[in-house]
């Protein structure tokens, strides 16, 4: 199963997933690369989460909870000039699976 609970298909159904942004990366490129803005899902539900936003912000409000998305806000609103440098980013990547390992 991916990252959306309601995913209706055994995993065997699918061949790959992707990483998927709650923040574009297009409109918002500097938390690309922020852990909170990322998720792992099956490409149906990547192509689900493109098509139906108003759906996908409610649920990912409930998964990630009042707090986390706090942060996830903050880090859009006030991003890290640090991912200007892509250098940096290696080193915050490290901690941050560190993090959540």
């Amino acid at each position: 199963m991916c990252g959306r609970p309601v995913t209706k298909y055994p995993l065997s159904d699918f061949d790959r997933f992707d990483v998927s942004h709650i923040f574009a990366k297009s409109a918002w490129p500097l938390v690309r690369f922020h852990m909170l803005n990322v998720k792992i899902l099956c490409r149906k539900d990547h192509e689900w989460w493109g098509a139906h936003p108003d759906e996908a912000d409610k649920w990912i409000r409930q998964y990630l909870g009042p707090v986390k998305y706090r942060l996830l806000l903050d880090a859009v609103t006030n991003p890290d000039p640090m991912f200007r440098d892509l250098s940096k980013v290696e080193e915050y990547l490290k901690n941050e699976i560190r993090k959540y390992s």
